[in-house]
């Protein structure tokens, strides 16, 4: 992320999930809303202080990098740089590209099919099963 307003408006997106779990557990505990209370302190501080801090600190400068330009020697004298390196110039002939161009374009588009979506199977309305998957504490404690 190059933007940070963007990167704290995700971050608050997860943190509210670590907020919900004090407020799960709310009615079993009694530290689930001193623990919610310094949580959000917490927060509150980290957010403060990351929208507060970055316009502070100086960005640092842009280089602005050279736009790169063609090769300087004529493809005749850079052919035998490339041999003694090892290496080819592969090029195209400018007519069989543009020839090749024409063709591409004067071909006709595929006409896009959509594709029909299977029937789903109907939803069961009977009531749920709690099956259980655990071993008594007698079975475990023998293994």
């Amino acid at each position: 992320q190059n933007d940070p307003r963007r990167l704290l408006g995700w971050s608050t997106v997860s943190q509210v999930g670590y907020l919900l779990v004090p407020v799960a557990a709310a009615g079993r505990s009694e530290l689930a809303l001193p623990s919610l209370l310094v949580y959000l302190a917490g927060y509150a501080v980290s957010n403060i202080t990351a929208v507060r801090v970055p316009p502070l600190v100086t960005a640092p400068t842009m280089i602005a990098l050279p736009v790169v330009q063609q090769a300087p020697l004529p493809i005749d004298e850079l052919q035998p740089v490339l041999q003694s390196a090892g290496l080819m110039l592969v090029q195209t002939a400018p007519e069989r590209h543009t020839e090749t161009q024409a063709k591409m374009a004067a071909e006709p588009q595929p006409l896009r099919i959509r594709r029909e979506r299977a029937q789903l199977p109907p939803l069961d309305e009977a009531p749920l099963v709690q099956v259980e998957t655990q071993r008594p504490p007698e079975e475990r404690a023998s293994v």
